[in-house]
């Protein structure tokens, strides 16, 4: 009743009125908030739990941004939960979003650590230990100068002459028009391929999945080949924007087509 994202809230209200219990990821589902802190309270380690190998061995954070729950990640990230904990396939919580805040707090929390590392590199006068999701936090906050800072100590984040982070393509599956605009400013390959779980795929496959229509539109605009097959299933953007019902992006393709 509460596993999918067509919730039967009847259904479980009915359930649990005959006795059934609601795990951490039930009442995640169903935006049960005391039902939450009752089940912590009873048993901390309800934060750590994962559900199976076949959901990806997430976590309770995992799940609330999976579906689209921001007030369940506030509430998880202030009863103690990790925000940097990472799925079964190693992906931190941040690769879930496909909206710009659902996780704002959680990218909160992340900028925190960030710029403590930043203060203790300068005062260790080293390059600070940055990576891929400090970058990504700052992004999704609008914070540019400091994104700017880090960028200078880690090219390789945005991919100019490195190795493709993943940055850009979380945003774009984000839907996140200025922190796309910027990284696009900065030297990252709109055409650049990048793993998104057992898939390699360009931005404008998660665009299309999300389906952000001016995303597709910014990163056609700043040159991305919308003809690159992802690596599993073997389509290209038009084959993603169909299948997941994309029409607005099908016709800008399709506009983009005739034009070229």
């Amino acid at each position: 009743a509460t596993c999918w994202n067509n919730y039967h809230a009847e259904v479980a209200e009915f359930l649990v009125s005959r006795g059934a219990r609601h795990t951490i990821f039930s009442a995640i589902a169903l935006n049960l908030a005391a039902e939450v802190r009752r089940i912590v309270a009873a048993d901390p380690a309800a934060l750590n739990s994962r559900l199976t190998r076949n959901d990806g061995h997430r976590t309770p954070l995992h799940y609330a941004a999976l579906n689209n729950r921001p007030g369940m990640v506030a509430l998880l990230l202030d009863l103690g939960a990790d925000p940097l904990a990472v799925d079964g396939d190693g992906f931190p919580v941040a690769a879930y979003p496909t909206t710009p805040n659902t996780d704002r707090r959680l990218m909160e929390k992340i900028r925190d650590m960030t710029s403590g590392e930043l203060d203790s590199a300068v005062r260790g006068v080293r390059e600070p230990n940055a990576g891929p999701i400090d970058l990504l936090a700052l992004l999704a906050l609008g914070d540019w100068d400091t994104a700017a800072r880090l960028v200078r100590g880690h090219p390789e984040l945005i991919a100019k002459g490195g190795v493709e982070s993943g940055v850009l393509h979380l945003m774009a599956k984000r839907g996140d028009l200025p922190a796309l605009r910027w990284l696009l400013e900065h030297g990252a390959d709109p055409s650049a391929r990048w793993s998104h779980w057992d898939a390699e795929v360009t931005p404008l496959h998660l665009a299309a999945l999300a389906g952000h229509t001016d995303i597709a539109r910014l990163l056609l605009e700043a040159g991305a080949d919308p003809h690159i097959h992802d690596s599993k299933h073997d389509g290209d953007a038009m084959d993603w924007a169909r299948f997941f019902g994309r029409g607005d992006i099908v016709r800008l393709l399709e506009d983009h087509a005739a034009k070229s």
